[in-house]
Order: structure tokens, then C-alpha cells, then sequence
């Protein structure tokens, strides 16, 4: 059963900066950096777009990289590390099976790995792949830091300023409907 309620938009959100942010934002840089497009040209060309786009945003937005990575890599079920949504990136496309080197398209490579030999290509993906493992690990254990740092300072702040807020209200009104 439904409730009706009014939440005020005129609350704010509470916003924090955190200090693993930067970190988080440096190392999400080498997963972006990871990416190998794969596709016909127009994928390739969606792919470095969001690549860019990826690094961009690192670079000059630390805490909403790290909403996005944790978002990004919160749900892949399979364990795989993602630089970007979408099946454009072949590093991620290869982890989940989706793509071997028997039915590799090496005209959907750039230009730079169309000229690796077929023993080449898989080994350099291997390695992207377990750098990128490395890497999401460390930035797992930041992003456990950066959510306890924000539970204790949304914890300091003025109880009513907090509250009010509205992401607040709409995070205490789902988790409200969660633990029915």
C-alpha cells in the first residue's frame, strides 16, 4: 500500500567532500585509460567519447567521479571492473566472455591494435584486465572509507539542516519502504 508524501524541493542536498575523493579520482583515471574501443566506428567513436568524458569529469569533479564509480561498479554481478556503460569497451567485453580472440573483429580495433598479432592482443587485454582488478580494489576500500567519513559528518551537522534536506528525505523514505 502507498503513502502519499510531501517532500519539499526547496530543501537542498546535503553535499560533502570527501577526502578519498582525489584518490578515488586518480585511480578511476587508470581504469578509464584502460578502455580499448571495440565496434564498427561509430562505437568506437561512442567509446572514446565516453572515455573523454570519463577523464574529464576525474579530473575536475572528485566527489561526483566517485558517485559514478561506485554506481558503475556496484552492480556488476560478475566481477568484471567497468570504465564506461555500454558494449563498446573490449577489456570489459572479453572479461564477460562476450568477445574471444577466435571471433574477434580486428577491423573493429583501432588502428593501434589492429597490428598486434592475435597472442599480443590477448595478452595486453589479460593485463588490462588484471590492472584493472588491482586498481578497483583499492578504490573499493576508499569508497568504505569515504562512506564512513560521510555517515560521521552528516552525523555532526545541525540534526534539522540535514533532515530537511532533500536527497535526505527521499534516502530516509526509501529506506523506510526497504525495511517493510
Amino acid at each position: 500500500s502507498g503513502k502519499y508524501v510531501a517532500l519539499p524541493q526547496d530543501g537542498g542536498v546535503v553535499s560533502i567532500n570527501a577526502p578519498q575523493d582525489k584518490k578515488i579520482a586518480e585511480l578511476s583515471i587508470k581504469i578509464y585509460e584502460s578502455a580499448i574501443a571495440y565496434g564498427d566506428k561509430k562505437a568506437q567513436w561512442s567509446a572514446n567519447k565516453k572515455q573523454k568524458l570519463a577523464i574529464e569529469t576525474a579530473e575536475s569533479n572528485f566527489k561526483v567521479n566517485s558517485m559514478r564509480n561506485a554506481c558503475l561498479n556496484s552492480h556488476s554481478k560478475d566481477g568484471s571492473v567497468i570504465a564506461f556503460s555500454g558494449n563498446e569497451d573490449l577489456v570489459v567485453e572479453w572479461e564477460k566472455g562476450k568477445v574471444k580472440i577466435d571471433t574477434l573483429k580486428k577491423e573493429n580495433l583501432s588502428e593501434e591494435f589492429k597490428e598486434l598479432s592475435n597472442d599480443d592482443l590477448k595478452q595486453e587485454i589479460e593485463k588490462r584486465i588484471a590492472q584493472r582488478k588491482k586498481v578497483q580494489q583499492e578504490i573499493n576500500a576508499l569508497q568504505k572509507e569515504r562512506s564512513d567519513y560521510i555517515l560521521k559528518q552528516k552525523e555532526k551537522m545541525k540534526k534539522g539542516d540535514a533532515e530537511k534536506a532533500f536527497d535526505e528525505e527521499v534516502n530516509n523514505l526509501l529506506e523506510k519502504q526497504l525495511s517493510k
